[in-house]
């Protein structure tokens, strides 16, 4: 029996150590190739480059930030996204500096996007969009933006947050055309159900859920956040829309990662 134990405890202690040290220094960069109805010829491979989840000052650093700007910009996307979570609910000032001169540093053809998530409403959201500014990150709060190519079109929209009720689908989708392609930055995915309803999205990208941070075998997350439950990992077919929740960058409450890399999502649009 004192054996088991033992055995136990050290298997625990090897996970707690490889959580907390190794893998949460791992970026897997997914490829997605992302079927779009009505993709004109002028959009067939572009590709857009998505993080979420930086929690800036909780684990994420200045230098780790300017390793996952870097990686991005050797992929040189068309359009880079951040859906949400800049910092961790508290005081964005002392990280400030540092999110403008690291994620300023972005490079994508047409420009970066980002939405606001929950702990950017938690923290101070006058700031935060200060930042983003300065940053030259075009903030989409409930509005979206049309992409023009050799006289074709592709919509990027942004919804706001929705854990804090600030997210008004109505306003979001005034005005914007039926037939023309459209992606969504959403913060929390399980927003999803009611988005697909719209019939104007092929593809929404959210973040939140950070995949659970811990992932068993045969169990999955056992810890998933609200709004983050049914949509926690990956690709899902929702109606006509494809909904993708990225793992994130940052950690929040204990920094480990088990079987949840941090992750860069990359996606190429084609014509479906």
């Amino acid at each position: 029996m004192k054996v088991a134990i033992t055995s136990g405890v050290a298997i625990s202690g090897s996970g707690v150590i490889y959580g907390s040290m190794i893998e949460p220094n791992n970026i897997e960069v997914t490829i997605n190739k992302i079927p779009m109805k009505n993709l004109p010829s002028a959009f067939e491979g572009y590709k857009i480059a998505q993080i979420t989840d930086l929690h800036m000052g909780s684990w994420l650093n200045r230098e780790r930030l300017d390793e996952v700007v870097n990686m991005i910009n050797a992929h040189r996307p068309d359009m880079v996204t951040i859906t949400g979570d800049f910092i961790t609910m508290g005081d964005i000032e002392p990280y400030a500096t540092d999110l403008v001169e690291s994620l300023s540093k972005l490079q994508a053809t047409d420009g970066v996007f980002g939405v606001l998530g929950n702990h950017d409403h938690w923290s101070n959201v006058e700031i935060t969009r200060k930042v983003l500014q300065e940053a030259n990150i075009i903030e989409l709060p409930n509005e979206h933006k049309v992409i023009e190519r050799e006289g074709s079109q592709l919509i990027i929209a942004g919804l706001d947050d929705v854990w804090e009720n600030q997210n008004d689908i109505e306003k979001l989708v005034s005005g914007m055309p039926p037939n023309i392609p459209a992606v969504l930055m959403a913060h929390e995915p399980d927003i999803a159900d009611e988005i697909s309803q719209t019939g104007l999205f092929g593809l929404q990208i959210s973040g939140h859920s950070h995949g659970g941070q811990i992932r068993l075998p045969f169990i999955g997350a056992p810890l998933l956040p609200r709004l983050g439950r049914k949509y926690p990992d990956g690709s899902y077919q929702v109606k006509d829309m494809i909904q993708y929740t990225n793992r994130g960058i940052g950690m929040v409450d204990v920094p480990i990662r088990i079987n949840c890399p941090r992750e860069i999502a990359l996606f190429t649009l084609h014509a479906a």
